[in-house]
């Protein structure tokens, strides 16, 4: 099902054995534009600190309780490896939290073992928010990103328009995103303002099925992920051209 992450943010955290604490964010990968952490504040019971959380871990997610239901022990998390989340998050770091966890088959490929921040593990309260540009100009700011529950991957980047287009927000398929820099805190996309026009808007109200997404890539002039051949998020990784931001 997709859910948008904004909406995610504040869910409970259950463990098998008691509440762990709440989900404040989540880490996601800009060249496979999946979700690779959950970063979840914890209670009192484990002084308040934050924990990253596989979201393989996650069992099932109510979204009237507002709760997500892990596989995971309090034990497990208190004895995590310590991670900084207001620093960037190392491929080092990232493959340490999977092996805790038994995750061993989900890390990131083999490389040197790297301290630096990985430039694709990117915050979505960072990048909420960012301006986005088209080929041709400015067309909104990143307002939301729809993701799968099952898979966790993104499916589509919510841009508001109201910068140019009062009233109006429509999904791009991340894909379709060139680069994301830090330094302009900037998101580009390979569309133009008059192809943003065309896409049928979008309402978080309704829930997005297969005829909305027809109408919304033959509005493109694209080929569809679940039929035309195209990657399953809608096609190529960004560019690395941004550093990973706080």
């Amino acid at each position: 099902m997709l859910r948008n992450i904004r909406d995610l943010y504040g869910f409970a955290i259950h463990a098998t054995d008691g509440d762990i604490g709440s989900a404040h964010d989540f880490y996601f990968d800009d060249q496979q534009w999946t979700v690779r952490h959950l970063v979840v504040t914890t209670g009192r019971w484990l002084s308040h600190h934050r924990v990253l959380v596989p979201p393989m871990s996650v069992t099932n997610v109510d979204r009237n309780s507002r709760e997500f239901h892990t596989a995971l022990t309090k034990a497990q998390v208190a004895n995590s490896p310590d991670v900084d989340t207001d620093k960037p998050v190392s491929r080092q770091r990232h493959a340490e939290v999977y092996w805790h966890y038994g995750f061993t088959g989900s890390v990131l490929p083999e490389e040197p073992r790297r301290e630096e921040g990985d430039p694709h593990l990117r915050r979505t309260r960072e990048v909420i928010g960012y301006f986005v540009y088209g080929v041709d100009d400015r067309i909104g700011h990143v307002d939301d990103f729809l993701v799968d529950d099952g898979s966790w991957i993104i499916r589509y980047m919510v841009v508001d328009t109201r910068s140019w287009w009062l009233g109006r927000k429509v999904l791009v398929p991340p894909g379709w995103i060139v680069s994301i820099k830090w330094e302009g805190m900037a998101v580009y996309v390979d569309l133009s303002r008059a192809a943003v026009r065309r896409a049928p808007d979008y309402d978080p109200r309704l829930p997005i099925d297969r005829d909305y997404e027809t109408r919304l890539y033959e509005s493109y002039g694209r080929p569809k992920y679940w039929r035309d051949g195209a990657p399953g998020h809608g096609g190529a990784p960004v560019g690395n051209n941004s550093r990973r931001m706080h």
